[in-house]
């Protein structure tokens, strides 16, 4: 009955809107996962109003301007451009194929396929729609960033642009469930897991609340897109398929909590977000995690440190959210470890100063969201020793990293 008076407040809202932008005065939105106070102090360096400078930085800057600018031409995005038709044959379901799937040798049709857990196979992921909806999450975190750093209109109309065309356009827009996510052939047309794709609308949503308060959001298009995130956290927290992903006891019930979670916010629902952050903080934590902080569920992958730091990218993003509503995830209490023995049990190893005995299919490299945790790590336990890895490894998409414009760090 929650969900139903939820869905129904969002198509009243909409008879009654314009279509203007939020003036920023009334409406005061913030990212959750970006840190505000950072981006602010950047955007003052930017204007000349600050001191904040280095050589890594501007080149931060610099490269997120350059990026933007040739990003403009690209896209829009929408799962209705893909060739392949879903099982259901509405090109507007969201269609997607697992990576670590592979074709059954000693079957004439491959069928089923068989996991090669870490062995991606390429061609089956680049079916459907995964790499759009990649595009669409890193695109608009770009011209988000850019209209709020570099005050220029045509950030912000593209990323409205795109928005719109993934979510709003009834030509091209997603349905709001993920019902034919990483599918496998022989298998499963979608499982619960595919839910994991659609982790980059964290990004997308800190991206509307930072152009909604500056003013830059059209405010029709805002009651719309909370009606369809409203629809999408309804199928999240009654489906099947969500019920599955809930329940995940590794990186993807970590996933599934960050997103319902950030959602919820979104929409105005802060005592579901609640709910998640709390269960996360008195059961996924202490169930995911030994005493010595290692993680089972991760350890046992072919790519084991990777996702090792993979489920505490999304417990972060968690911990941000807690911090918003007064839940804290950062700290160690007697009933719940927190994150540190989980961050503190990889250190030695990405320090270098022991060997990782664990599987390791390929070399170990930093994803953009485990430098944004170690960051703030290094600001919630006043500790420079979290960021020492961040220098030691390759980056795995430098072109993207934001690392210095959206986190804190210790001095």
């Amino acid at each position: 009955m929650r969900f139903s008076l939820l869905a129904i407040f969002f198509a009243a809202a909409l008879s009654t809107t314009s279509c203007q932008a939020v003036p920023a005065e009334n409406a005061k939105p913030e990212p959750v996962y970006w840190e505000l106070d950072q981006l602010a102090k950047i955007r003052g360096t930017v204007r000349g109003t600050t001191r904040e400078s280095g050589p890594e930085l501007e080149e931060q800057i610099d490269r997120l301007r350059k990026l933007a600018d040739q990003s403009l031409a690209r896209g829009p995005y929408s799962v209705t451009f893909k060739e392949e038709v879903p099982p259901s044959g509405d090109k507007h379901d969201y269609l997607s194929f697992s990576r670590y799937w592979w074709p059954d040798p000693a079957k004439p049709d491959g069928l089923p396929y068989i996991r090669h857990d870490g062995k991606v196979n390429n061609a089956l992921r680049r079916r459907g729609d995964r790499d759009q909806i990649g595009k669409l999450s890193l695109s608009v975190e770009v011209y988000a960033l850019a209209a709020y750093l570099f005050d220029e209109e045509k950030y912000a109309n593209h990323a409205v642009k795109l928005i719109r065309t993934w979510f709003l356009d009834p030509k091209t827009k997603m349905n709001p469930h993920m019902k034919f996510g990483q599918g496998v052939p022989g298998r499963a047309d979608g499982r619960g897991v595919g839910i994991l794709d659609s982790r980059g609308f964290i990004r997308v949503l800190d991206a509307v609340d930072l152009l909604t308060s500056e003013g830059r959001y059209p405010q029709k298009d805002l009651e719309d897109l909370k009606k369809w995130f409203a629809e999408y956290l309804i199928w999240l927290r009654t489906s099947d398929l969500g019920k599955d992903e809930a329940n995940a006891s590794n990186n993807h019930g970590s996933w599934y909590a960050a997103q319902t979670a950030r959602i919820a916010l979104f929409v105005g629902e802060t005592e579901i977000a609640r709910d998640i952050v709390e269960q996360v903080q008195q059961q996924r934590i202490p169930e995911q995690f030994m005493k010595d902080g290692s993680q089972p569920a991760e350890l046992k992958r072919t790519q084991s440190l990777h996702y090792s730091f993979f489920n505490l990218e999304a417990l972060s993003v968690v911990a941000r959210i807690g911090e918003k509503i007064g839940v804290n995830l950062w700290e160690s209490t007697d009933s719940n470890p927190g994150l540190r023995p989980g961050i503190d049990f990889l250190m030695p190893y990405v320090l270098k100063q022991k060997e990782w005995t664990y599987q390791q299919m390929q070399e170990f490299s930093l994803s953009n969201g485990t430098v944004y945790l170690l960051r703030m790590a290094s600001v919630r336990y006043e500790d420079a020793k979290y960021l020492d890895p961040i220098g030691k490894y390759p980056h795995r998409h430098p072109e993207l990293d934001h690392a210095l414009l959206l986190f804190r760090a210790t001095e």
